[in-house]
């Protein structure tokens, strides 16, 4: 059967994709075709990534509880987490990563304690990844990237017309 929701984040480890949103329910699947869906701690949940043993959520609303873990993305637990309104989340090279659409980008090694590494309110940041030893973070306003090799020192790159935005 199909579930409905309005899903705006999805990763895959552990064996198991989740995908979560705006609401009180994640959904879960073993192969991509037969979903199951859980209940969760309501919020505004638009980023989703697995590091560390677990899988974190950031809220896109700054509310009183912005951050959800779970071991296994089945059983959710929130909790006040890093203060923003959160577009964005990746693993890679040992950290979390979030950037925010009003510039900010925030870390943490163990998905509980967050510092903030960067912040420019010129960009719009709605997206990040890690991959091949490079996180990557797209600027949404004037389609730029922003480029790190250790998710604290950052390179600004244009990657397309100005004015073109990237999500």
């Amino acid at each position: 059967p199909a579930l409905s929701g309005s899903w705006y984040a999805a990763t895959y480890a552990a064996g198991r994709f989740v995908v979560l949103g705006h609401g009180a329910v994640v959904a879960t699947s073993r192969n991509a075709i037969t979903w199951s869906s859980h209940r969760v701690p309501a919020g505004s949940w638009q980023s989703v990534a697995y590091g560390a043993g677990k899988f974190v959520a950031l809220s896109s609303v700054n509310a009183g509880l912005n951050e959800m873990t779970s071991s296994d993305g089945v059983h959710w637990s929130a909790r006040p987490g890093p203060a923003g309104e959160w577009t964005g989340l990746t693993y890679g090279a040992g950290r979390f990563l979030a950037v925010s659409a009003f510039g900010q980008l925030i870390t943490s090694t163990d998905g509980v304690h967050w510092r903030i590494t960067w912040s420019r309110s010129q960009f719009l940041l709605n997206s990040v990844a890690y991959g091949n030893g490079r996180f990557v973070a797209a600027d949404s306003a004037d389609g730029d990237a922003l480029i790190s090799l250790n998710g604290i020192n950052w390179s600004f790159y244009p990657i397309s017309t100005p004015g073109t935005p990237w999500y």
